[in-house]
């Protein structure tokens, strides 16, 4: 995990990657909060070790992306039980985790995909404008179907950061991908476009 940790570390500090993805404690954290956590157990030392008991006790024992939750294989990710997917273009690492789904480039361009709950608002308009989004451009909000799914676009500018925002809602839930550029291009454009297109197929 360390090594993973100092290699994202490195990509995300080249990519710049905004602080709405971050999802979840750093490792240095985890294993900080971890020692704590045993020190209330007992001293440095206590306790045994035995490698073989433990590795044949998780033989077998599942692990990686929970399905309910959604999975990456690849560039991609999917939902079956919502029957939403998306894959990233090439360049990009992506991350699953319960919080959100992550992506990057070394290019400064980053996504995040979540979901929020949208019971207490009658249109996506009115969700898109209700000021959970730093920056938006009102003018830039419209109303559509993705997929046959309906749906709300926007845009936003804000501290260096220029963002395209679309929420899908299916029931009382709204998915929403969130794109964020330091250095926005066409292909900034046509690459959220694509994706969404994807995301309701």
């Amino acid at each position: 995990m360390k090594l993973y940790s100092d290699y994202q570390t490195a990509y995300e500090a080249k990519s710049g990657a905004p602080d709405f993805l971050s999802s979840h404690p750093s490792t240095p954290e985890r294993v900080s909060l971890a020692i704590r956590a045993a020190r209330q157990i007992g001293a440095p030392g206590f306790g045994e070790r035995d490698r073989d008991a433990y590795l044949a006790r998780i033989d077998g024992m599942l692990f990686g992306d929970d399905p309910l939750e959604g999975f990456v294989r690849g560039r991609s990710f999917l939902h079956k039980a919502l029957g939403i997917g998306f894959t990233v273009p090439k360049g990009y690492i992506m991350e699953n985790s319960p919080e959100a789904v992550l992506a990057s480039n070394g290019d400064g361009t980053a996504m995040r995909f979540d979901g929020a709950d949208l019971s207490g608002y009658d249109s996506l308009t009115d969700y898109m404008n209700a000021g959970w989004i730093n920056g938006l451009l009102p003018q830039s909000v419209r109303e559509t179907t993705i997929g046959g799914i309906p749906g709300v676009t926007g845009a936003a500018i804000t501290q260096g950061w220029s963002f395209r925002i679309a929420v899908l809602r299916i029931g009382r839930t709204g998915y929403r991908f969130i794109f964020a550029s330091r250095t926005p291009t066409d292909s900034f454009g046509a690459s959220s476009t694509k994706l969404l297109k994807v995301s309701a197929s």
